[in-house]
């Protein structure tokens, strides 16, 4: 446990005495080992791979839903796959950072296992959300929204009147197809803040 943590009484009181914060510190406190995982470098974010919205969007699609069906395989959520998290060498995708990752078959209180049936589909949904948002806005403005992990990113004026995609699953995922070329000039970009 973290050398921060180790006065329970004084952490939890500094949450006001909640009785859960003092439940996970404890059973932190209770193991006399802990566990490392190490895997393999995969030094390319995926926003390096997605490059070309035409050329990987429907390779992209495929991989992210590759992704889902092996944590639904093992009952697995893991809850923060947004771009960030993804890594990319040739044709292949990464899912790292399980730091958030749960399971029904883990021991979880009742609050918490309500948590996951309520979120079971945000591993599909969040990316291929991000995923569509990505399509339906990179060709647009260039080189300058290169980073799909970056939501702070938007077209600030002008839109992108819709693009042609080339997947069916993720834009069922966003409820419908848009077709159309992007206009030759591009928008210009601001940071939201």
């Amino acid at each position: 446990m973290a050398s921060e943590h180790q006065d329970v009484d004084t952490v939890v009181a500094k949450f006001d005495g909640a009785p859960g914060v003092r439940a996970r510190l404890e059973a932190l406190a209770g193991p006399t080992s802990s566990l490392v995982l190490f895997s393999e470098y995969v030094p390319h974010p995926l926003s390096d791979w997605l490059t070309d919205p035409l050329e990987r969007a429907e390779l992209s699609e495929r991989r992210l839903f590759d992704i889902v069906a092996i944590l639904r395989s093992r009952e697995l959520l893991h809850l923060d796959g947004h771009f960030a998290n993804m890594r990319a060498v040739d044709d292949r995708v990464h899912l790292v950072d399980f730091g958030l990752a749960t399971s029904p078959r883990f021991d979880l209180s009742p609050p918490e296992r309500d948590f996951a049936a309520r979120n079971v589909a945000h591993d599909a949904d969040y990316p291929a959300m991000r995923l569509v948002n990505w399509l339906a806005t990179a060709p647009c403005a260039g080189s300058r929204l290169r980073r799909p992990q970056d939501a702070s990113w938007v077209p600030a004026t002008g839109t992108c009147a819709g693009v042609r995609t080339a997947t069916s699953r993720t834009s069922a995922h966003a409820s419908r197809r848009t077709r159309t070329a992007c206009p030759t000039s591009t928008s210009s970009i601001s940071k939201n803040t």
